[in-house]
């Protein structure tokens, strides 16, 4: 088909064909750079982290002293923030752990103390949404939150993600699932 120039003109479908290809290969580099920059910055979060003891987990909590007196009778409680007792999982009726679970964490017993559909699904919405990223924790990484960033957890940032997953893996590392629900 010339077109009067003397040069044949391609068909439509090819120069449309050749844009989306175009358009493909930049979104895909575009997803690898970011993919590649993502893991550099959670290198470098990571690496900067402070270091933990997860298996000293329960001699961080504050719990109440109890004071009795010379015959063993109990006389009063101390403590500072919180009136707190440490629990036994076998102590916790089947109901109450089954129900804690099915709010808080679905797939507690199947993760490794963080769950990517739910962190990839956080930071997509931070990403296109303003940078808040909220609804994500599982069960473990509300106890790191708690317990080793609690200057920290009010703040809700990528940064902050990123030392929560990586505290809540080295807490199901050295913990047993039932030991982190007590």
């Amino acid at each position: 088909y010339d077109v009067g120039l003397g040069i044949p003109a391609e068909p439509l479908f090819r120069s449309s064909y050749g844009w989306l290809l175009a358009l493909l290969e930049i979104i895909i580099a575009l997803g690898i750079v970011g993919c590649i920059a993502g893991g550099a910055y959670a290198a470098i979060t990571i690496a900067h982290a402070d270091t933990i003891h997860p298996e000293q987990i329960y001699n961080t909590l504050d719990v109440s002293t109890h004071i009795y007196d010379d015959k063993g009778n109990l006389t009063d409680d101390i403590y500072l923030s919180e009136n707190r007792e440490i629990a036994k999982y076998e102590e916790f009726p089947e109901n109450l752990k089954n129900a804690f679970i099915a709010v808080e964490d679905k797939t507690f017993w199947t993760h490794k103390g963080f769950n990517f559909k739910r962190i990839f699904g956080a930071i997509w919405n931070s990403v296109s949404g303003g940078g808040e990223i909220s609804g994500t924790s599982t069960i473990t990484q509300q106890i790191a939150r708690n317990i080793f960033l609690p200057e920290e957890k009010s703040v809700r940032s990528i940064k902050r993600k990123i030392i929560e997953m990586y505290y809540a893996y080295q807490i199901e590392e050295s913990l047993g699932k039932e030991e982190i629900l007590a």
